[in-house]
Order: structure tokens, then C-alpha cells, then sequence
């Protein structure tokens, strides 16, 4: 039930209104501003819907990105054990050897991108 006052709202002249209790702030305000209070409310709640929406998006993309470099790295940790088994054994197949290079040599380039990519992309 509207009660008759002065409104609460800063921007409100100074003359007595209807007042109702706004839901948000709990505010007795005038008519024309609790319909602004509801307006911003509902505009802050679809800005709050549509960041938390980018963030799961974000977060999700962002921990496929993380598994993947996971994984590369656990590749990588093995090429490093395969190439010191090879450092370590006196007689070794040149096909074995040439392939452990390249692929030691591909995961090096591979690196060196991502750190290019990542320094001219920092925020």
C-alpha cells in the first residue's frame, strides 16, 4: 500500500507522491523511480547473465587450452627420456636417432612459437 512522503531518490524534487517500497534497495521512492530502480535492476541482471555467460565460455576454453598443453608437455617429457635412453646406449639404428632429432627438433620450434605468440599477445 502506498504510503505519501518524499521520495528517496536524489534526483526526485521535493514535493510529497505516492511512494513504494522498491524491491531492490528497499527504498520508499515515487512512482517514476521505482520503475528506473526496476529498469536498472533488470539491466543489471542481464549484464550479470551475459558476463557469467562469457566467463563459463571463457573458463571452459581456457581448460581445454590447459589440457592440451598438458598433454603436450607428458609428450614432451617422454621424447626427453627416449633421447637421453638413446644418449646413454652405445650402438643405436641412424633411423632411430634422425627420428628422435626431428621430433626433438619439431617440439623445440613448436615452443618457440607459442613463446613468440604469447609475448606479442600480452595484455
Amino acid at each position: 500500500m502506498p504510503q505519501i512522503g518524499l521520495c528517496n531518490d536524489l534526483k526526485c524534487d521535493k514535493e510529497s507522491k505516492q511512494l513504494y517500497e522498491c524491491h531492490c534497495c528497499l527504498h520508499l521512492v515515487c512512482f517514476n523511480h521505482l520503475i528506473e530502480h526496476v529498469e536498472i535492476t533488470k539491466r543489471d541482471q542481464e549484464e550479470f547473465n551475459r558476463l557469467s555467460q562469457q566467463l563459463s565460455t571463457d573458463t571452459t576454453a581456457l581448460q581445454l587450452i590447459i589440457e592440451k598443453k598438458l598433454i603436450d608437455i607428458e609428450r614432451e617429457k617422454k621424447l626427453i627420456q627416449l633421447a637421453n635412453h638413446f644418449l646413454n646406449i652405445e650402438i643405436c639404428p641412424i633411423d632411430q636417432i634422425e627420428s628422435i632429432v626431428k621430433d626433438v627438433n619439431q617440439a623445440l620450434v613448436t615452443n618457440r612459437q607459442r613463446i613468440v605468440f604469447y609475448l606479442f599477445n600480452l595484455d
